[in-house]
């Protein structure tokens, strides 16, 4: 809305005999081989920066648009995936374009501003980014190579490191596909990342995880389960032996206390083992988090504790236990 009101006053305060130029009013519409933008600033530099934004800008919305409907058509029933978090990668990758080899079709002065009209060729728009898909797509294979000889829940933890790259992919593969107006060279990748979203979504229904602690390490426990039901894994109490997807994590913690100048003092270290139902340990890890208070050592703890929510949600749960 600024930027019409600042186009609106930029056109009263030209005067008569210096007009806008027609073709920055109405420029070109992008066409099969061209993409096309119009800016206008104190220098030639500026009025084209501005107006390559202008091309990104147009294919932000397009892309946002179609975006939008397509996962309204996806089976993948994790909604959270794809609205408004979807919606701010794209706008921020399609800023990030960096276009290359553009063209000035035409510049004109008028009074103290510079007007600029640029394109772009569709096709090394879509090459380069099909570059950057190809190469995030080799990454997310490498991590997921020989995945089917682990654990349930190592699989699940491959899928889900992959899931941010998968995502960046998704965003990617959508941009060539409304630049290009087609899904020719996108159709296998877009199959691919939509089964791999499946199988994801399937492997983690049939895990449950059930903490071991001691009682007095309730509040330790509390962040590490909400941790486990934010990865969108069921905790529970009782397991099934014969279920693979089912598993124990060991939790034993250690807290040392101090008083410095009368200030309470919480160290508190937690070690977590992750072990196969009833069988082989899958993975370890610790973290070590502290807390102060003025008031009391249970003052210091409860700081020690949000320490421990924080540095979770900050590193994830995965990393931590090593997998």
């Amino acid at each position: 809305m600024k930027k019409i009101w600042l186009f609106i006053l930029l056109i009263s305060c030209t005067a008569a005999n210096d007009p806008i130029p027609g073709w920055y009013l109405n420029p070109p519409q992008n066409n099969t081989s061209y993409l096309y933008g119009v800016g206008y600033g104190t220098s030639l530099d500026q009025a084209t920066k501005i107006a390559l934004n202008n091309i990104a800008e147009k294919i932000s919305v397009t892309v946002s648009s179609s975006f939008a409907t397509s996962k309204q058509e996806s089976a993948v029933n994790d909604q959270a995936l794809y609205e408004a978090e979807y919606e701010q990668d794209i706008n921020s990758t399609v800023q990030e374009i960096n276009f290359t080899n553009y063209q000035t079709e035409k510049s004109e002065q008028v009074g103290e501003y510079i007007y600029s009209l640029v394109k772009v060729a569709r096709s090394e728009v879509i090459n380069n980014y099909m570059k950057q898909i190809e190469n995030i797509d080799k990454d997310i294979s490498l991590v997921l190579k020989d995945m089917e000889k682990q654990s349930i829940i190592e699989q699940f933890a491959r899928l889900y490191r992959v899931s941010d790259k998968i995502r960046v992919n998704e965003v990617n593969l959508k941009i060539v596909e409304t630049i290009e107006k087609s899904d020719m060279k996108v159709k296998d990748y877009y199959d691919k990342y939509d089964n791999l979203l499946k199988l994801e979504a399937q492997i983690k229904n049939n895990i449950v995880i059930k903490i071991i602690a001691k009682l007095s390490d309730e509040k330790v426990i509390e962040v590490i389960s909400k941790a486990i039901n934010d990865l969108n894994i069921k905790s529970g109490k009782i397991l099934d032996p014969k279920n693979k997807g089912h598993a124990l994590l060991r939790v034993v913690t250690d807290t040392k206390h101090e008083k410095i100048y009368g200030v309470y003092l919480a160290k508190i270290k937690v070690e977590m083992k992750l072990l196969e139902n009833f069988g082989n340990q899958i993975s370890s890890g610790f973290i070590e988090v502290s807390g102060s208070s003025a008031i009391s050592s249970v003052g210091a703890v409860d700081a020690a504790i949000a320490d421990l929510r924080n540095k979770i949600q900050q590193q994830g749960l995965l990393n931590i236990i090593g997998l």
